[in-house]
């Protein structure tokens, strides 16, 4: 009789009881919990930071061409200055209906456009055997008076003034940096209207927006895009002067402020500013750059 008593009393030992079971269930859900929540923050964190900096490499390089262009730009415009540079698409359309005239105040100032007049060449303008393109200066053009003895042959200081090809008048074409719909966009326009110089072939293209499906005769190239995700572009233009002691001081040219075609004649410096913003599980994530430029030319 002990003896049977005995082994159930080991056995009733041996086993958990029903709240013994409920308390192991509940303590292992609990730290379930901690750890999926733990895991989770991780990675929302790491999601977040990758973000930056990819926001971060992909504004500096937007900056990084924005720069490449300004250096070697002839001049600032508030819009192209010659009528031989049209558009049919304009800030905001895709479609070749627009008649309006670009401006570089933009919609506003978080919203600014960029127009660079630069001198159009024959090759890349990178390229060490680029060339510029020249006019027809004998002819009427919209960059020079007319004159018979800008007859594009090869340059002989024995027959000059004539055959002076150095002094016909360059080509200029227009790169445009503007934004729509969250997105930073580079547009080139050319003058395919004025007579070259027969030996003369301009490398640039005009472009267009890559979603208009019947694109305008012009078009002859897609509108690079630059940046996405762009909450504001800025351009600050600035004129720059020197004290007896060299020092430079950076002066607002308060070129917003009038309605003049002429307010950035001026002009060598800009301050360019680019913020991208993504929202990222539920995180608002962003990037500001600037880079303050001078023209060469």
């Amino acid at each position: 009789m002990r003896h049977t008593l005995a082994t159930r009393s080991s056995k009733k030992a041996a086993g958990f009881t029903i709240v013994e079971l409920l308390l192991a269930i509940i303590l292992s859900g609990v730290i379930i919990t901690i750890f999926v929540s733990t895991l989770m923050s991780m990675m929302r964190t790491a999601t977040i930071q990758k973000t930056q900096l990819e926001l971060s490499q992909k504004n500096q390089i937007a900056l990084d061409t924005i720069e490449r262009d300004i250096r070697v730009a002839l001049a600032f415009d508030t819009s192209p200055a010659f009528a031989a540079f049209t558009d049919s698409y304009g800030p905001n359309n895709i479609d070749n209906t627009w008649s309006g005239t670009w401006s570089y105040k933009g919609s506003d100032a978080n919203h600014r456009v960029l127009i660079l007049r630069q001198s159009a060449t024959t090759t890349n303008p990178l390229a060490r055997s680029r060339s510029p393109v020249y006019v027809q200066g004998s002819l009427v053009n919209p960059y020079a008076e007319q004159n018979a003895s800008l007859n594009c042959t090869a340059y002989n200081s024995s027959t000059a003034p004539t055959g002076t090809l150095s002094y016909n008048p360059p080509l200029p074409y227009y790169i445009i940096y503007f934004v729509r719909d969250n997105k930073l966009y580079r547009r080139i326009l050319t003058d395919a209207q004025t007579t070259l110089c027969a030996s003369s072939v301009q490398y640039q293209k005009q472009s267009c927006p890559k979603a208009d499906t019947t694109p305008h005769a012009n078009c002859r190239a897609y509108d690079e895009l630059i940046a996405e995700n762009v909450a504001s572009f800025s351009v600050a233009y600035n004129t720059i002067t020197y004290n007896s002691a060299g020092q430079a001081t950076v002066v607002d040219s308060g070129a917003y402020a009038v309605s003049d075609p002429d307010a950035l004649a001026e002009t060598s410096n800009v301050l360019v500013t680019l913020k991208l913003q993504k929202i990222v599980s539920g995180a608002d994530t962003n990037t500001t750059l600037s880079v303050r430029v001078s023209r060469a030319n």
